[in-house]
């Protein structure tokens, strides 16, 4: 018979977006309000009966938050229904039919590469598994979906933001990370507002992980990591001649948190009151910085160049005027929630 309850297994889906704010904190100057784009999922649930559309991504823990253990998950293959539980392990003697075709018992189900229809309670962000046995090439992903301003991928701490700039890609994450896991759930973030999203999937954008193609990173770009532990948060700075100044949807990629499951650190810029994992700009000369811990915690911040656009720009700390070159390691002590303090400013000749 079946047994669920050692350890209790939560999953959820995805539902809509949602919105908190975070208060600046800048020393003696007018405290900005900052949003952080949260994830919203349904409460976690338990109906056995529940299908899952391919192509279709959710949330699934073993456990408490707090439990770190191992498990290894066995996929039935002849049961047709399923007992429910009480929370001390007895039976309630309800049951639920589970419906199963008899060519499927003990497969995975994989398709051809084709679309895939993806949905949401509304907004531009949507919640995706890659359905294949295989890995999913990123930007050969972006390439085929003109539609999506970009993706973003879970690393165990925050999700982190991968978007393509004029043919070239644009990561808060490395070269190796580049690609999406066989059955690995990501988000996509359309260029537009719509309750409904068909995303191409081809052979093209199949690989196997030890011959994924090398991704040329784009020049002009700053590459800021924030550091707690073992614990990394990073966020990428463009400079283009094509880009805005002011945050524009489809240019710039947004900070997504799970509001139940904090990052220890999440390190963002700021323009429009948006918090941003990437931000694209062209002729400022300021570029708000913003931090997230779980507690009052000293922040090893560094910096990675590529190209010479940012050889003018130093690191200020509003709070003490205290000035740093963007390069190697500095150390952030005393570090709480907030925008403000820190910031990129560019000094003119």
């Amino acid at each position: 018979p079946e047994h669920r309850m050692s350890p209790v297994v939560y999953q959820r889906l995805w539902s809509r977006t949602a919105t908190e704010r975070v208060i600046g904190e800048n020393g003696n100057l007018q405290d900005e309000p900052v949003e952080v784009e949260t994830t919203q999922w349904t409460r976690p649930f338990n109906a056995v009966a529940t299908p899952y559309e391919l192509g279709q991504g959710l949330s699934l823990r073993a456990g408490e938050v707090t439990d770190f253990n191992a498990y290894t998950f066995h996929f039935p293959k002849e049961h047709d229904k399923y007992t429910y539980f009480y929370a001390d392990g007895t039976s309630t003697g309800k049951t639920d039919q589970v419906k199963r075709k008899g060519t499927d018992i003990g497969t995975f189900a994989q398709g051809s590469p084709g679309p895939v229809k993806l949905t949401n309670q509304g907004g531009s962000t949507f919640l995706m598994g890659n359905p294949y046995l295989t890995h999913l090439d990123v930007q050969a992903f972006l390439q085929a979906n003109q539609e999506v301003s970009h993706i973003l991928l879970y690393d165990g701490n925050q999700a982190n933001s991968l978007i393509l700039v004029d043919g070239q890609l644009v990561s808060s994450q490395t070269q190796t990370d580049l690609l999406i896991a066989p059955m690995e759930a990501f988000f996509v973030v359309a260029k537009s507002v719509t309750k409904e999203l068909n995303v191409t999937l081809n052979e093209a954008m199949l690989r196997q992980k030890q011959v994924a193609p090398a991704v040329r990173l784009a020049a002009n770009q700053l590459k800021l990591t924030a550091a707690v532990g073992s614990h990394r948060s990073s966020c990428v700075l463009l400079q283009s001649n094509r880009a805005a100044d002011v945050y524009r949807h489809g240019e710039d990629a947004e900070l997504l948190i799970d509001d139940e499951v904090r990052p220890q650190v999440a390190l963002f810029s700021v323009s429009e009151g948006k918090a941003l994992t990437i931000q694209q700009v062209k002729s400022t000369t300021r570029i708000a910085l913003g931090l997230l811990v779980n507690q009052a915690r000293d922040v090893q911040l560094t910096f990675e160049q590529v190209g010479s656009q940012w050889k003018n720009w130093m690191l200020e700390d509003t709070a003490s005027g205290t000035l740093y070159p963007l390069q190697g390691t500095v150390t952030l002590n005393g570090i709480t929630n907030g925008a403000g303090r820190f910031r990129l400013v560019r000094h003119v000749n």
